[in-house]
C-alpha cells in the first residue's frame, strides 16, 4: 500500500530545501543598497545630473498616477554573476513595486559588460512581455553604443511610454502641457510670504490670537505647502515580486 502521507512530507521537504537554496543564492549576490533617490542608482557614474532628475521626477509622477515603480540602476561590472540573476537580486533587495500588485520594473545596465536588462515584476508580465522589452532594447541599441547617458534615458522613456500610454507626459512634455506651472509656483510662494507676515503680526497679540495663529499654520501644513499633505503613497519600495521575466541585450 502506497503511503501518500510520507510522499507528501518528502516532497514538502524537498521544496523547502530548494526554496532555501534559491534564497541563499540570491542573498549571496552582492548588490548595492537603495539610494536616497530610490528611482535612480547610478553606481557606474554614467548618467548626467539632468538625466537623473528626469528619471526621478518622472518615476514619482508615474507612481502617483499608475501605482507602478520604474527604477534605473547602473553598475560597473557583473563580475561572475549572470545579468538575469543579478537584476532579480537588485529588484528584490530594493523591493521595487507594491507587494500586492507587483507592478515594478528595473532597468539595469552593466557598463563594462556592455549589457542591459529590463526586469519585469509579476504584475506586468502579462501586459509588458519579453517581446516588448526586447524591441525597446534593440531600438535603443545604437544610441547606447554612442552615448550611455542618452541610451539609458531612451530605454527609460520608451518603457514609461509603453506602460503609461500616450496620455502620460515625460519630463519637459509635462511642463509644456502646463504653461501656467511657473505662475502657480509663484502664487504659492506669494501666499507663503503673506501668511508669514500675518503670522508675525499675530504673535504680538493675546493668547487667543496666538492659538489662532497656530491653527492657521497647522492648516498650511495640511494644505501641503510645507509637506504636511500630499500623496499618501511612499516613494520607497513596497516589496514587489519578480519571477525572472524581462528582456536582455548587448550593445
Amino acid at each position: 500500500m502506497i503511503k501518500f502521507g510520507n510522499k507528501l512530507v518528502k516532497a514538502g521537504a524537498i521544496f523547502i530545501l530548494l526554496a532555501s537554496f534559491v534564497c541563499c543564492y540570491c542573498c549571496a549576490i552582492t548588490v548595492p543598497e537603495p539610494t536616497s533617490d530610490f528611482y535612480v542608482g547610478d553606481f557606474a557614474k554614467v548618467l548626467s545630473n539632468e538625466t537623473q532628475r528626469h528619471i526621478n521626477s518622472t518615476s514619482k509622477r508615474f507612481y502617483k498616477e499608475f501605482g507602478a515603480q520604474v527604477v534605473v540602476v547602473t553598475i560597473e561590472s557583473l563580475g561572475e554573476e549572470s545579468l538575469e540573476e543579478y537584476s532579480v537580486a537588485v529588484a528584490q533587495k530594493w523591493k521595487i513595486g507594491d507587494s500586492k500588485t507587483n507592478k515594478g520594473i528595473l532597468i539595469l545596465l552593466s557598463e563594462k559588460d556592455r549589457k542591459i536588462r529590463i526586469e519585469v515584476g509579476l504584475g506586468f508580465e502579462g501586459s509588458f512581455n519579453d517581446a516588448k522589452g526586447g524591441r525597446i532594447i534593440r531600438k535603443s541599441g545604437e544610441t547606447l553604443k554612442k552615448n550611455l547617458d542618452a541610451g539609458i534615458r531612451m530605454v527609460y522613456d520608451l518603457v514609461v511610454k509603453e506602460l503609461g500610454g500616450s496620455g502620460f507626459a515625460l519630463g519637459g512634455e509635462a511642463d509644456a502641457m502646463d504653461p501656467f506651472s511657473d505662475w502657480r509656483m509663484a502664487g504659492v510662494v506669494l501666499l507663503v510670504v503673506i501668511l508669514f507676515s500675518i503670522s508675525r503680526r499675530n504673535r504680538s497679540r493675546n493668547a487667543q490670537n496666538h492659538e489662532n495663529d497656530i491653527y492657521t499654520w497647522g492648516h498650511i501644513g495640511h494644505w501641503g505647502v510645507f509637506g504636511g499633505g500630499g500623496s499618501s503613497k511612499s516613494d520607497r519600495g513596497g516589496g514587489g515580486h519578480f519571477g525572472g521575466g524581462g528582456a536582455s541585450g548587448k550593445f
